[in-house]
């Protein structure tokens, strides 16, 4: 009851400034910002924020919306937002009214209402009407015959026959059929609510629903309320009463000259700082004498201090406004230099201190005065001196759940997105049964994410023993003089090396030796050598056919491969095995020599008949023999040099002699390409100290691996200087176990491959199917009592060898408990979805896991069952005596207790045939995963093996593979974090406050939240895991108590942690922003001063206001219809000249529509009215982006930096008139903007010069590469094709145009 009455008397304080301040002739400012358009309904907003959430919630909020019968605004609005509210997380749902207020969505619907405007001029007449392939339906009973003539259209192309296109935001009740040529597509434009809506709406969900193979029908809806709609329900018109008025701007009331006296009054300063501390020392509360704050225009404030000492700087504050109606006011310069700190002193003692800061940070020019009076607090200065150590001073820092959020340039849409994003997060979290605390805990483990982290990854290539080394600074002869001391390195210039005797650097050379990216590398090798550099090179040739026959071996085991004879062989295997042999005849430096004679005639030999290159290679080869046997000096090369070069190349052809050791060698190598993953790079590459680099331009590799070197010498002596790299241990084995490195090297699975396929999915829906609760999740030997940071989902079909070799993989991974990575924290689900019906071996599989769950020898059953499974593929109906038999035999092979009473009869049949069915729904509704599609989905990182269409859809997943999805999933997703959470949890959850979570539920929620956090992009980018955990780190670091506002951390869904100077624009900005926030969602708000001391001006100078609108709550606590936004300043001075600024977001052009005063010179004294009003009307929503020149033949080379184009003039408009708005774009960065407005747009290259010289290649939505031009010199080339690759663009892009939607109040970026 007190904390409620404090409260009230601060309200009823600020209101009785307002009103004084009126009454001594007070007067204000208004500025609101309006749309172009009209309103739009609340309820089509509100379901287009449903669509937001997932896209069948629209249809089903379509489905059961009920508009009762004499409801009024009010009511209508509680109706609308209640049923809203039922079809989404009730966290979410909670920012629906705020989403709502601030007409988020209403520029959607404005496109929408523009695009049937533009498209259909001649159906505006029409409440509701349908397009049918470009037939214009407006009565339900027409329906049915335009669709069959459309469908007959669809078989006979012929007159009188058209097709229409969908739109990248239209609701397509049945996408599943969205990209079948042969469908018919009907766009209904109407709007709930309306007497024609319901029977189109019915009747096209009919057809939709019924629509057979031979007349397919789209059903797509774009929600238009219609002027010509006169018999609306009020409830569908609620929001369309006038002209859209628009929040989510700043107003500032700038005082101009606003001036100090900048004397230097010291010897005035003592006395008048002296009679300050007496009124600051009563206002402090510190027991001083509370008379001296005196009355003021009739209010006594000492006595008003005796009676509220709690409400001490709410009466200040109050106390400011009555003194600051004297507009002459002067500040000296040294009065300002503490009101940072008195700020914060202020703040930091009131009982509402939000709102407190809101007043002072915004109101700042009427109370400096009365401010630089307040006391500082020897504590508190003393206390910003020590965190001022740690952060800037005055720097300001926004976090939410433990994320930065963007505070300097804040845009209102995109926070509301981040907010919206927050709470669907900790509502799909919630669901999983955990309290909000914990949920907390959970997000906060973002800040440990280290995706960044994917660029420092090493691979290590250990063993080395396959790598044909070429030199060995630590052993060869020519290095024998020089030091081999690492602490070297510290005197030596980065990127200078010196020449040492150890290998402190290792570059291999990895590819085909005769490719011309290879064949660039042993002119840098010879250079490195004879500068004897501590280089250790060596090279690691990839022969496609070895591969193959490596790969056969591997996937059968035993099985003897055919060898090709030398006819059979290609130039690349044939030149191998000689570069092999002589390197075993005569040492690594022979072969290089051979590599480097052989480097300048690559091409020739490449490009040769077999003919011609079998005679270059024989005189490249006798050469290099008789060249080494010359210089031949160890026993071994001795007794080679005795052999002619003829004979030694008859032996490489026979195979015999030393190219028998180099068959040998060539076998071990490509199967260890195979294990470490390089065997099928793209391109050849170069690996240095575990950096791996592929080559795309052979002219720039001397270049680049000069780089590389230069600063991996500088990392070299970091690492040296603090003692983690020493002459102990090799320099390369310290890089390794001080970096991050794998042992097999996999782009795809890693994801740092730009083709990858990976995508991320949230597995809360999933973890509702009911096959989920029947998964078998299979462990390594007795870890099954852990909580597990990974969960692997292997989806497989057993009848395809792919899927076989998939779910073999999975299980060998967690039979091999001596990999590099630790399989004991992976756990793996097997589910099946043949394409086809079940088979012996899948009803085998589920009943070995069903019979011997709890068996630690499960594992080698089922490896057994995978790998042995002749026989087994027969259908489940097939069961035989045969089949049960051989499943007891290889149960006990794989030493499986009461393996006699294993069963494989009918009821596992009817059983394994339910759960597979299962299995097949959940892959197909759930996973949105065709049937015998072969993925590993790992915490919601879905990984393709293979599609059911195409068995041969790259390289397949194998057992190490699994160690690089769980080296991810830990290391660069939030796995291992959320699962040390889990685990405190459990460990310290106090037994008696509720049920604690076993260990497979702890599972599930590590895997559940995973796929959430992973899954989720945030609009403010910019700001990555490693600088939010930073500033986490700080602000556990602060000292002095926060200000805090709202309930406590573990109430809550919305921890709002901020870092704020209380006199800057971030704070004005920021309070209002929070105390609707707090009015709204009640978030926990925890705020540290930083204000700036040593001020020497004033560091505000204008009043300012963010336009919000007004929420207010009814008996019931319900929000209410919200009130229209506006920027008001109820007091500013009088006579002081004052220039209202907007504050707009970046992507908005306004002009002024009316206002009665000048506002850039306005002198409240003049104006008659009470209010001075100004209206600004939104002209434009800025549409951007980038161009970059491509060549003609260069479409390859998109990904590379590409220069802007020259002179590139471009138009928007419509197909009707495509020149409205034109630009330049910029020639040194390539950006343009052009004003546009909701709707359909064709953005086109303009007629003349520039569409002679460029044609659209291809055009992206929002990527930071988006247009791309190709240049052909003289007339544009008929031959150049275009593209669309993404659906932004609604997919229809031709050589000089391309069309843009937009949508949204934050604008679009191409």
């Amino acid at each position: 009851m007190g904390r409620q009455l404090s409260l009230l008397c601060c309200y009823l304080g600020i209101f009785l400034a307002s009103q004084v301040a009126t009454g001594l002739g007070q007067k204000g400012a208004s500025v609101s910002v309006r749309a172009r358009w009209q309103g739009t309904p609340y309820l089509l907003e509100a379901a287009e924020f449903l669509v937001d959430e997932a896209p069948q919630l629209y249809w089903q909020f379509l489905d059961v919306l009920r508009l009762a019968d004499g409801l009024n605004s009010s009511t209508c609005w509680h109706s609308i937002v209640d049923q809203t509210s039922q079809l989404c997380l009730p966290q979410v749902a909670k920012i629906l009214p705020v989403v709502l207020g601030v007409r988020q969505y209403s520029a959607r619907l404005e496109m929408f209402r523009q695009l049937s405007k533009q498209l259909y001029p001649a159906a505006q007449e029409s409440c509701c009407f349908v397009d049918v392939d470009r037939n214009i339906v407006t009565e339900p009973g027409q329906l049915a015959a335009a669709l069959k003539h459309a469908a007959k259209c669809k078989q006979k192309p012929g007159k009188g026959c058209n097709s229409t296109q969908l739109q990248e935001a239209d609701h397509v009740y049945n996408p599943d059929e969205q990209d079948n040529l042969d469908a018919v597509i009907a766009i209904l434009h109407g709007a709930p609510g309306t007497e024609c809506w319901s029977a189109f709406h019915e009747a096209l969900k009919q057809a939709a629903t019924e629509a057979t193979d031979s007349m397919p029908v789209v059903y797509a809806f774009r929600p238009v309320l219609s002027a010509a709609c006169k018999a609306a329900h009020p409830c569908a018109t609620l929001g369309t009463e006038e002209q859209l008025v628009l929040p989510g701007y700043g107003v500032e009331a700038v005082l101009k000259n606003m001036e100090y006296s900048a004397m230097d009054d010291k010897s005035k300063a003592d006395a008048a700082a002296a009679a300050a501390n007496r009124a600051a020392a009563a206002a402090g509360g510190d027991g001083a004498d509370l008379a001296d704050l005196g009355e003021v225009k009739g209010f006594k404030f000492d006595v008003l201090a005796k009676r509220k000492p709690e409400l001490v700087q709410e009466l200040m504050t109050f106390r400011d406004v009555l003194l600051s109606s004297d507009d002459e006011e002067t500040i000296k310069v040294w009065e300002v230099k503490d009101a940072g700190l008195q700020a914060a002193s202020r703040v930091a003692a009131a009982s509402d201190p939000l709102r407190l800061l809101a007043e002072i940070s915004q109101n700042f020019p009427s109370i400096v005065s009365s401010l630089t009076r307040q006391q500082v607090p020897s504590s508190l200065r003393s206390q910003v001196q020590q965190n001022q150590r740690m952060i800037s001073p005055g720097a300001n820092f926004i976090m939410l759940n433990g994320m930065l959020m963007e505070v300097k340039n804040f845009e209102l849409y995109s926070f509301l997105d981040r907010l919206r994003i927050e709470l669907r997060l900790s509502g799909q979290l919630q669901g999983l049964g955990l309290d909000k605390g914990l949920v907390n805990k959970l997000l906060e483990t973002r800040v440990d994410d280290n995706a960044d982290g994917l660029n420092e990854l090493r691979l290590d290539l250990s063993p080395m023993r396959q790598v044909v080394w070429l030199n060995n600074p630590e052993k060869d002869k020519q290095y024998k003089h020089l030091s081999s001391h690492t602490r070297l390195l510290l005197n030596m210039y980065p990127g200078r090396l010196s020449p040492m005797a150890a290998n402190v650097m290792t570059l291999v050379a990895i590819g085909n030796p005769l490719s011309p990216e290879c064949s660039a590398l042993p002119e840098i090798y010879q250079r490195l050598h004879d500068r004897l550099f501590p280089v250790r090179m060596g090279m690691l040739p990839v022969v496609p056919e070895a591969i193959a026959r490596a790969e056969a071996r591997r996937e059968q085991p035993g099985k003897t491969v055919d060898m090709p004879t030398w006819k059979e062989m290609s130039t690349v295997e044939k030149f191998t095995r000689a570069m092999l042999t002589i390197k075993s005849a005569f040492g690594p430096s022979a072969a290089y020599q051979f590599w480097y004679s052989m480097a300048g005639e690559a091409s020739k030999l490449s490009a040769s008949n077999a003919k011609t290159a079998e005679t270059l290679l024989n005189t490249a080869f006798t050469t290099g023999w008789t060249n080494a046997a010359k210089v031949a000096s160890s026993n071994k090369a001795k007794v080679a040099a005795k052999k002619t070069p003829a004979a030694a190349w008859k032996d490489l052809q026979n195979g015999s002699g030393y190219s028998s050791e180099a068959g040998m060698q060539l076998a071990e190598i490509s199967s260890y390409l195979l294990s470490k993953g390089l065997a099928h790079l793209p391109k050849p590459a170069w690996w240095l100290n575990g950096l791996l680099n592929q080559i795309s331009d052979p002219a720039s590799v001397d270049h680049d691996i000069g780089y590389a070197i230069m600063l991996e010498m500088q990392t070299m002596q970091e690492h040296i200087y603090f003692g983690r790299i020493d002459d102990e241990q090799s320099v390369l084995e310290s890089v390794m176990e001080l970096m991050l490195s794998v042992g097999r090297w996999n782009p795809r699975v890693l994801g740092m491959d730009d083709d990858s396929d990976a995508s991320m999915m949230v597995l809360a829906d999933a973890f509702k199917h009911p096959a989920v609760a029947n998964l078998t999740y299979l462990h390594t030997k007795t870890t099954a009592s852990r909580v597990k940071p990974v969960t692997h989902w292997v989806i497989a079909d057993l009848s395809n060898p792919r899927g076989r070799n998939l779910a073999s993989a999975a299980v060998e991974f967690l039979l091999n408990p001596d990999g590099e990575m630790e399989p004991a924290d992976s756990r793996s689900a097997l589910m099946l979805a043949p394409k086809a019906g079940p088979t012996v071996l899948d009803v085998a599989v589920l009943a070995a896991q069903q019979q011997f769950a709890d068996d630690p020898k499960l594992l080698q059953l089922l490896a057994l069952l995978l790998r042995e499974h002749e026989g087994l593929g027969v259908a489940a109906s097939a069961l035989s005596v045969k089949h049960q038999k051989k499943f007891q035999e290889l149960a006990k092979e794989a030493g499986l207790s009461g393996a006699d009473a294993g069963k494989l009869d009918s009821v596992q049949v009817e059983a394994a045939t339910a759960t597979l069915q299962a299995m097949k729904d959940l892959v197909a509704s759930t996973l949105q995963l065709p049937p015998g599609t072969g993925a590993v989905i790992t915490n919601g990182r879905v990984i393709w093996d293979h599609s059911p269409w195409d068995d041969a859809s790259g390289p397949a997943l194998v057992a190490e593979d699994f160690e690089l999805l769980q080296l991810y999933a830990e290391s660069f997703q939030p796995g291992g974090a959320l699962a040390k959470v889990i685990k405190s949890g459990r460990s310290s959850k106090d037994k008696g406050s509720g049920p604690q979570l076993s260990t497979a539920a702890s599972s599930d929620v590590v895997m559940v939240a995973a796929s959430a956090l992973a899954s989720q992009v945030y609009p403010d980018s910019r700001f990555g895991s490693l600088a939010a955990k930073q500033i986490n780190e700080v602000l556990g670091s602060l000292r002095g108590k926060s200000i805090s506002a709202g309930p406590p951390k573990d109430q809550t869904e919305l921890l709002m942690t901020a870092i704020l100077n209380p006199l800057t624009r971030e704070a004005q900005r920021m309070s209002q922003i929070l105390l609707l926030l707090q009015d709204v969602l009640n978030p926990s708000v925890s705020i540290h001063l930083n204000p700036q001391a040593d001020l020497s001006e004033l560091p505000l100078k204008s009043f300012y206001r963010y336009a919000l609108p007004e929420f207010t709550r009814g008996d019931d606590g319900r929000i209410g219809l919200p009130g229209a936004p506006s920027a008001y300043f109820n007091r500013l001075p009088l006579k002081r000249v004052l220039t209202l600024n907007l504050e707009l977001p970046e992507s908005w052009l306004v002009e002024p529509t009316m206002a009665l005063h000048d506002f850039d010179n306005l002198r409240l004294v003049d104006v008659p009215e009470q209010v001075a009003y100004a209206e600004y009307e939104l002209e434009a929503i800025m549409l951007t982006g980038s161009c970059s020149e491509v060549a003609s033949a260069g479409k390859g080379g998109l990904k590379g930096k590409l220069p802007p184009p020259r002179g590139l003039q471009l138009h928007l408009g419509t197909p009707e008139q495509p020149h409205q708005v034109d630009t330049s774009v910029m020639q040194n960065l390539g950006y343009f903007q052009l004003k546009a407005s909701p709707g359909l747009w064709q953005l086109s290259i303009a007629p003349g010069r520039s569409r002679d010289l460029y044609e659209m290649v291809s055009a992206t939505d929002g990527s930071s590469l988006d247009t791309h031009l190709g240049y052909s010199w003289g007339s544009r080339k008929s031959s150049s094709s275009s593209s669309s690759s993404d659906q932004g663009l609604t997919g229809h892009t031709t050589d000089v145009a391309t069309q843009v939607l937009l949508q949204s109040f934050t604008g679009k970026h191409l």
